[in-house]
């Protein structure tokens, strides 16, 4: 459960420093995370691989969606920046490579 608590550790320090834009984002994964993990037929721990596949899976449907937006042009520009924030932001939680 390491990467479960640098997450929460993550948001803790992310509303200190009065960083909305992240907090929000990692509270976003957190929710996930909490879905998966209350989703129905879930039996197993909550593990680093689980918390993994969960950041990329959202990073996964983030990237989808930014392209919906870019094809809106000027309309989609300031969602599709929040979204290249956000999967920069998973970019940095998931393994290189």
């Amino acid at each position: 459960m390491a990467l479960e608590q640098a997450l929460n550790d993550a948001i803790t320090r992310a509303i200190k420093d009065k960083d909305a834009r992240t907090a929000g984002a990692l509270r976003m994964l957190k929710t996930r995370l909490t879905e998966r993990r209350t989703a129905k037929g879930f039996a197993g721990a909550v593990d680093d691989a689980l918390v993994l596949d969960v950041i990329g899976a959202y990073r996964k449907q983030l990237q989808k969606a930014l392209g919906e937006y870019e094809k809106l042009g000027e309309r989609g520009r300031a969602q599709a920046e929040q979204l290249r924030f956000e999967i920069g932001l998973c970019e940095g939680w998931l393994p290189k490579g």
